[in-house]
């Protein structure tokens, strides 16, 4: 496999370089009124579970949004747009697709504490519409990586989400050091996952008792024609 090393630059530390990849990991993972009756309460560090095996690293979270999954899977599967709502992605896009097989480049930069890392990967991702995401590393700055995302609409309304991923890092992670810092960046992540995904389902048009959008006394331009989902991404 491609494998493309991080360039250190002043004030990086050489050793934690996979730290730069938690933020790709996360970050590649993809209405009308909301009906969830679950609150969204901020996930924490400690919501995240990270184990350090001999080899590689897991990472997995159980969480859930209260949003529709419709909703939720138009911003996981977002790549096109990924880069306006997660920390530190400065670059998102699709390179090809065939199907429900996308290959995506992402590039970005994290931090934890004073350093600072840069990232690039490419990954292949493959959807089960609005039920699973998978994703698989092609090259960047792990040796081996394979992700999953899996969606469950909750009886009370809102989404169940199940993350997990394994990789190995291409440069040994103390975890001393590793542990808190993927925990926190799991957690930024899938924080700005679902405020996103709420945002969406706010702005979503509003429907009349008769199903269609309530007018537009407003004398402002009409742009509700957008699907309600928000900002078109890649069609799963």
């Amino acid at each position: 496999m491609p494998h493309h090393p991080l360039s250190p630059s002043p004030q990086r530390h050489t050793p934690l370089g996979c730290l730069a990849c938690a933020a790709l990991i996360i970050a590649l993972l993809g209405s009308g009124p909301a009906t969830a009756q679950t609150e969204f309460r901020d996930i924490k560090p400690d919501d995240v579970n990270v184990v350090f095996g001999s080899e590689q690293i897991e990472i997995s979270l159980d969480t859930q949004a209260p949003v529709t999954t419709a909703q939720a899977w138009a911003v996981l599967t977002d790549y096109a747009h990924m880069s306006q709502f997660l920390p530190g992605l400065e670059l998102s896009e699709v390179t090809s697709r065939q199907g429900n097989t996308l290959r995506v480049h992402q590039r970005g930069s994290t931090r934890a504490g004073l350093l600072h890392f840069d990232y690039e990967n490419v990954r292949d991702v493959s959807l089960t519409p609005q039920r699973l995401i998978t994703t698989h590393g092609v090259s960047g700055d792990t040796k081996r990586l394979d992700s999953s995302t899996e969606l469950r609409p909750r009886e009370g309304g809102g989404v169940q989400l199940h993350y997990h991923v394994a990789f190995e890092p291409a440069r040994p992670l103390p975890s001393f050091l590793g542990n808190s810092a993927l925990k926190r960046q799991t957690a930024d992540n899938f924080n700005a996952f679902i405020r996103e995904m709420i945002r969406r389902q706010d702005n979503a048009p509003r429907r009349s008792t008769a199903g269609a959008p309530t007018p537009n006394n407003t004398g402002q331009p009409d742009n509700r024609a957008m699907a309600s989902e928000g900002s078109p991404g890649p069609a799963p």
